[in-house]
């Protein structure tokens, strides 16, 4: 699914199961002229916490019930509505708004933009399992559309102008207008996307032999996906170089490529190949893919790319190159057994063809296209007279609640002294005295040990050299009648007892105390 895994969120979620359920039900279809409004800033706020503990669930290898919910009140539909929505919007109506939201808080500029992010992650953690796609039914013609769109999207624009680049200097920084650092955001906010419409392509191949074969067809004729793939492997828009350091972006962040790992593929390169290998050796892709001359051209520039390297590390890709050399020679792919991936199953349908096809419509796009065609600005006027205004004191306090997003890193030991408290807290396996030595240290005092006459805080001096490397390994020993010692204890929990839970730890005094 996604690489690696995430150690912690920047606001906990941990909703239950009943909880989950609750945001669900609520979730309901958006109307375009009521982006950014109260009930949209409410539902983006329950979709972003369930896409933060989808993702949680997924990298934890726990019991998926946001999923499982998502398919048994049928929301996968809903979800997609909403996405193609808020991307229309985006596209037609926030170019009129720009100038303006820019100059607002996060809560009317950032928020609005964002809320595709969220929608289109928890799509994307639906579509790993072949369930979701069934349950998708219709509105796939528009996902795959979707899709389409944002992978074009990374293809057209150079790699430079795709994301935002760190300013150079500090009067390079004072430089950039209100203007400029929301068209930075809105480029990397985007950026994320795109990387998660790759991975639904993906998912989509795999589940391909679920799908109704219109969707097929959709792919490979109407689209010809693969036309548009080849180069994003030439292009790779997920590695950079900067600083004479190549980067590459995973998890929704750029990470130097560390010297030992030049040779790993990115993870989207993996996705991308895996995309690919799904459709060109499927046999029912084969028969419904006219191998023309372009598209042969096209297909060969993969060669290039396929050695030794990457077939250690997916190993299925050789069969791909031996057929992409069969191209070569005869020109046309020839049509040999489907070799299934590791969790996929064979379909008997595949050796079924028709003559007859139904073509489906993108329904949701093609009705939002319809209906405001022309009065895209007449929309944009009146949401920034009505929506888009100055934020309420209320408003401001809730910003926080509609900021709940995943940190994705792979650090073995948080980097906070308030990701440390959670982790200890859940962990359950240190006593009260352990807890607020580790505490002591994080904030520069250390803890008094077997033997010793001074206090926390104080100088501590030791018996001889042996003693202390008798002792280097003791599990300390913290007296709590020394005045640093009742002042921490005081500041974390109140009072001497078991180890706070993380939300008993008052968010003010973690800050005050890192």
């Amino acid at each position: 699914m996604t690489g690696g895994g995430i150690s912690e969120l920047s606001v906990p979620v941990d909703l239950t199961p009943f909880e989950a359920e609750h945001f669900i039900q609520q979730i309901e279809p958006l109307d375009l002229e009521t982006v950014g409004d109260k009930a949209f800033l409410d539902q983006h706020e329950r979709v972003d916490k369930l896409s933060a503990q989808a993702h949680y669930q997924a990298e934890d290898k726990t019991d998926e019930y946001i999923v499982d919910l998502l398919n048994t009140h049928e929301k996968v539909p809903v979800l997609v509505h909403n996405l193609i929505t808020v991307e229309t919007w985006k596209e037609h109506c926030f170019p009129h708004l720009k100038e303006h939201v820019s100059t607002l808080s996060s809560l009317r500029s950032y928020i609005p933009i964002y809320s595709e992010a969220s929608l289109v992650s928890l799509v994307e953690m639906c579509l790993y399992h072949s369930q979701s796609c069934e349950t998708a039914g219709d509105s796939l013609v528009d996902l795959i559309d979707y899709v389409y769109r944002k992978l074009t999207y990374l293809v057209q624009h150079p790699n430079a102008k795709l994301y935002s680049w760190p300013p150079q200097s500090t009067e390079e920084a004072l430089a950039k207008s209100e203007v400029d650092l929301l068209n930075e955001q809105f480029l990397d906010i985007e950026f994320q996307i795109c990387m998660s419409a790759l991975n639904i392509c993906r998912y989509l191949t795999d589940h391909r032999q679920h799908l109704p074969l219109t969707l097929t067809t959709r792919l490979l004729e109407n689209h010809d996906i693969l036309l548009t793939l080849v180069p994003l492997m030439e292009k790779a828009p997920w590695i950079r170089k900067r600083r004479g350091q190549f980067e590459k972006f995973e998890k929704n962040v750029w990470k130097v490529i560390e010297e030992d790992d030049l040779c790993t593929l990115p993870k989207m390169s993996s996705q991308l190949w895996l995309t690919m290998y799904n459709l060109i050796m499927d046999s029912q892709c084969r028969q419904r893919y006219e191998m023309r001359g372009h598209r042969k051209d096209n297909l060969l520039r993969l060669r290039r790319f396929l050695n030794e390297i990457v077939f250690d590390q997916i190993p299925p890709l050789v069969e791909l190159l031996r057929t992409l050399e069969e191209l070569a020679i005869a020109g046309q792919l020839t049509q040999v057994q489907t070799t299934n991936l590791p969790g996929q199953r064979p379909n008997p349908s595949d050796s079924i063809s028709s003559a007859f096809f139904v073509e489906l419509v993108a329904e949701v796009r093609e009705s939002l296209m319809q209906r405001y065609r022309g009065r895209w600005e007449s929309v944009a006027r009146t949401q920034k007279e009505e929506i888009f205004t100055k934020e309420t004191e209320a408003e401001m306090k809730r910003l926080p609640d509609l900021m709940c997003i995943p940190r994705l890193d792979d650090e073995d030991e948080p980097e906070t002294l308030e990701a440390r408290v959670g982790q200890n807290a859940f962990e359950g396996k240190k006593t009260s005295d352990d807890w607020i030595a580790e505490v002591a240290r994080d904030i520069g005092i250390e803890p008094r040990k077997p033997g010793s006459k001074e206090s926390i805080g104080e100088t501590t001096a030791t018996a001889s050299e042996s003693e202390n490397a008798d002792k280097e390994n003791a599990v300390p020993e913290i007296n709590f009648d020394t005045p640093a010692m009742r002042e921490l204890y005081q500041k974390v929990h109140g009072r001497k007892g078991a180890p706070p839970t993380v939300d008993a730890v008052p968010q003010g005094d973690i800050d005050e105390m890192d």
